[in-house]
């Protein structure tokens, strides 16, 4: 005996739910409640770390104003150490260069962050754990810098190729996990944290290669060639160069990616419940998610990949999931939207 669901028609079906109330703010109050714990634990380990306020600590019950005293002075010098070395030095200040000089090394350290953190945040979003965003930067960045030191160009097309092959390197090393996850189903924290010492290691044996170390200094590679470095944005005395727009311009494009797109529609859903998703795409279509990633060609995922800007580690997860009958109950209670939402996010 067999029983059918019957589901009214998507027309007819549930009404469109507004939108929470407070769902912006409740987003920023997070942001800013996580800025404020992580300065709250860190100025907790400087504290701690400190010979004396240890020291004071061992008899603080008999006097504490000596811990509380020394705790904030040390809280404090460490915080004018990290203002003057990472924004504004008012002590060295008679140049531009020193004025803007720790302002523009933080930004210059930022940007592979910026970069690396995109492919940890756009994975996480589709429930997927990138661990490897060290391994990723490492293949990308030695691709880079093997374009610009061994290939002759003219100065724009030589940068945009380097530019382009840490792309497509970093995007591969991600790829690598994403394919054996689809596979083999191997989990993506263990093969991203096993890649990312592959590519360590893999990165110190091909800086021992002759055709990348100096032949004057052993110790060093080869310098990159001017036509493949990033221009500088102030001038050459100031570190802040073409990166940070890179990345700020990478950051924008995976916000429109995961908000406005519908790849990141279909990303967000599978990140929402890929439990409950699976099971209603498995008694809808008759096969598993895994079966219609492995579908995907490797020449598809690679360039959808190289189209995020920097490294994915999960892009075979973007396959779709289409609103059928009897399958609307499950994603309404799965996304909270009405089949007619869904729809038009996936046209």
């Amino acid at each position: 005996m067999t029983t059918e669901l019957s589901v009214a028609p998507a027309a007819a079906g549930l009404p469109e739910e507004p939108r929470p109330a407070g769902r912006h703010n409740r987003s920023w109050i997070v942001t800013v409640l996580a800025i404020l714990l992580a300065l709250v634990l860190g100025n907790l380990m400087v504290v701690f770390s400190d010979e004396q306020v240890r020291t004071d600590l061992g008899y603080f019950f008999s006097s504490p104003g000596d811990a509380i005293s020394d705790g904030w002075f040390t809280f404090r010098d460490a915080f004018i150490a990290l203002f003057q070395g990472a924004i504004f030095d008012p002590t060295h200040a008679s140049t531009l260069s020193q004025v803007f000089g720790p302002i523009s090394n933080s930004i210059y350290t930022a940007t592979p962050l910026i970069a690396a953190g995109l492919s940890v945040a756009l994975a996480f979003r589709a429930g997927l754990f990138n661990i490897g965003g060290n391994g990723q930067v490492i293949a990308g960045a030695f691709a880079s810098g093997y374009v610009g030191l061994i290939v002759h160009l003219p100065p724009v097309i030589h940068l945009v190729l380097a530019i382009a092959a840490g792309v497509a390197a970093g995007a591969f090393w991600g790829f690598i996990a994403g394919f054996l996850k689809a596979r083999a189903g191997a989990h993506e924290v263990i093969t991203t944290i096993m890649l990312n010492y592959v590519a360590s290691f893999g990165l110190l044996y091909l800086l021992a290669r002759k055709s990348i170390v100096a032949p004057a200094n052993p110790q060093a590679s080869k310098p990159i060639h001017g036509t493949a470095r990033l221009p500088h944005l102030f001038g050459a005395s100031e570190r802040i160069d073409l990166g940070i727009l890179l990345a700020l311009g990478a950051a924008v494009f995976v916000w429109w990616l995961l908000g406005k797109s519908t790849i990141g529609f279909r990303l967000r859903a599978v990140g929402v419940n890929p439990a409950t998703l699976a099971r209603g795409y498995r008694r809808h279509f008759g096969c598993t998610v895994g079966d219609r990633i492995r579908a995907l060609r490797v020449k598809h995922a690679a360039r959808e990949l190289a189209e995020t800007i920097e490294p994915l580690s999960e892009i075979a997860l973007r396959a779709g999931f289409y609103d059928q009958s009897h399958f609307t109950n499950v994603f309404h209670r799965t996304l909270g939207v009405t089949p007619s939402a869904y729809r038009a996010g996936l046209q």
